[in-house]
């Protein structure tokens, strides 16, 4: 059953009424994040994972627990999935994140026209 999309800031949400809504949204974001960490720790040799939104820490808890119940899944031969640990940056998360992007560009991309700014 469809639910209208709250309005407002993600913290003032009542998420408990966005069930089942939220239940089958974290089943498929849990396997998609899933997919994506184990591939990219598997090309960066890193051994965790940190999650972290502006979600209220409930639901982070619940998609951290999701997201590790598939990477289990996808465990290849002798690599060990990595660890999936909840941020505690919460809101602030994503700004910190967007912060970071000069310095990657400037030190780690492997991008020529980031490598010229």
């Amino acid at each position: 059953m469809p639910v209208a999309p709250p309005t407002g800031i993600p913290d003032d949400w009542d998420w408990d009424r966005l069930e089942p809504v939220l239940s089958d949204w974290l089943d498929t974001v849990g396997a998609a994040l899933a997919v994506v960490i184990f591939n990219t720790t598997m090309v960066l040799e890193c051994k965790l994972a940190i999650i972290d939104g502006l979600m209220p820490a409930k639901v982070v808890k619940r998609l951290v627990a999701k997201v590790t119940e598939e990477l289990q899944k996808l465990q290849e031969g002798p690599f060990a999935a990595p660890q999936v640990f909840q941020g505690h940056l919460g809101g602030t998360a994503p700004s910190i994140g967007a912060a970071e992007l000069p310095l990657y560009r400037r030190y780690f991309s492997r991008n020529i026209g980031d490598l010229t700014t």
